[in-house]
């Protein structure tokens, strides 16, 4: 089975929604450190955003989150994708 590990460049927000961060309220945004890692099930290219479903644990209740694809490295089995 392929693991996809979704890799913390910069600190950075998760949005439940592609909005900008200030129209969203407080439970739709989740704020991440550098250096964290998340296992991922999937994940899809959208804009300069990437929309990814956790694998294991939800984060806040939601298992799909966007990032900003500058902010993270996205890893498959060990290498750089």
């Amino acid at each position: 089975m392929t693991t996809f590990i979704l890799k913390i460049l910069r600190d950075t927000v998760l949005q439940q929604k592609l909005l900008p961060l200030e129209a969203l309220a407080n439970q739709e945004k989740h704020p991440v450190k550098i250096g964290m890692e998340f296992p991922i099930h999937s994940y899809l290219q959208v804009v300069d955003h990437l929309r990814f479903t956790l694998e294991r644990q939800a984060i806040a209740g939601c298992c799909i989150w966007y990032v900003n694809s500058d902010d993270v490295q996205l890893l498959k089995d060990g290498g750089v994708i």
